[in-house]
C-alpha cells in the first residue's frame, strides 16, 4: 500500500448544541381555588338546606350516611301516617257532603300541614265555594289565619288566598242583608242571617287588626303583595258595614 497516497479521512465536525429557547413555565394551581366548586345556576337560592337534611360530616362513610337515613325512618313515617289518617277522616265527611263535620274536624285535629292540604286543593283556588255558607266560612277564617301566621311561605300564600276567597264571596251579602229595611213583623231568617253575618265581620276586624298580618303586608316581595290586596280588601268591606 502506497504510504505516501494515503490520506486521513476528514473527521465530522462535531455538531454545536442548539440554543434552547426558555419557554414560559405553566402556572402554579392555586390550591385554594382548585378546591371552590361553582355553584350551579339552578341551585336553590337563600335555602338553608340544613334545615331539612340536617348537619352532616363529609368524611363519613356510605354505611353510617345509610344508618343516619334509617335511625329517624320511623319517626318519619309514623308523622306520615298520622298525617295522611287525618287527611282521610276529614275526605270521608267532605264526599258525603258534610262541609261542617269536615271543618270541625280540621279544627280538632289542629294540625296546620293537614290543614294547608285541604285548602290549597279548595277554597285557595276558588273551588268548592258554592258549597259554603256563613257558618262555614265563620269556622274557615280562623283556620287560614292560623296558615298565615306559619313560617313557610306556602302555607301563608294559602292562607292569604283562603281569606280573600271568602271575603269575595260573602261580604257583600252580609251588607245587603244589613241594609235592607225589614217591613213590619219579625223575620227570624233574616235575624239569623244578620248574626251569622256580624259574625264573619268580627273574624275580618280580627284578620285585619293582627299584628302579624300587618308585618306580612309591609314586605316587598310579592307575599307583601298579596296580603296587602287582602287588607284593602278586608278594610273596603268592614267600611261598608260601618265596622
Amino acid at each position: 500500500m502506497n504510504v505516501d497516497a494515503y490520506q486521513p479521512s476528514a473527521l465530522p465536525k462535531p455538531e454545536m448544541p442548539k440554543k434552547v429557547q426558555p419557554t414560559a413555565s405553566p402556572p402554579i394551581a392555586d390550591p385554594l381555588q382548585e378546591s371552590i366548586i361553582q355553584k350551579p345556576g339552578d341551585a336553590p337560592i337563600n335555602l338553608d338546606m340544613n334545615a331539612f337534611l340536617g348537619e352532616t360530616q363529609a368524611t363519613k362513610k356510605d354505611i353510617e350516611i345509610i344508618n343516619d337515613i334509617k335511625k329517624d325512618h320511623t319517626s318519619v313515617m309514623a308523622i306520615v301516617n298520622k298525617r295522611l289518617g287525618h287527611a282521610n277522616l276529614v275526605q270521608n265527611y267532605w264526599r258525603r257532603g258534610d262541609v261542617t263535620s269536615a271543618l270541625s274536624a280540621l279544627n280538632m285535629i289542629g294540625d296546620p300541614s293537614v290543614v294547608m292540604d285541604v285548602f290549597s286543593s279548595t277554597f285557595s283556588d276558588g273551588f268548592s265555594l258554592e258549597q259554603l255558607t256563613l257558618d262555614h266560612a265563620a269556622m274557615i277564617l280562623p283556620l287560614a289565619l292560623g296558615l298565615i301566621k306559619s313560617k313557610y311561605e306556602c302555607y301563608v300564600q294559602v292562607g292569604i288566598r283562603t281569606i280573600e276567597n271568602i271575603v269575595k264571596k260573602f261580604a257583600e251579602g252580609i251588607k245587603e242583608a244589613r241594609t235592607v229595611p225589614l217591613f213590619g213583623g219579625v223575620d227570624l231568617a233574616r235575624e239569623e242571617r244578620l248574626k251569622k253575618g256580624e259574625a264573619c265581620l268580627d273574624q275580618f276586624k280580627f284578620i285585619f287588626d293582627d299584628p302579624v298580618m300587618k308585618k306580612i303586608s309591609n314586605k316587598p316581595s310579592d307575599i307583601g303583595k298579596s296580603a296587602r290586596r287582602l287588607m284593602t280588601n278586608l278594610e273596603y268591606s268592614l267600611k261598608s258595614c260601618n265596622r
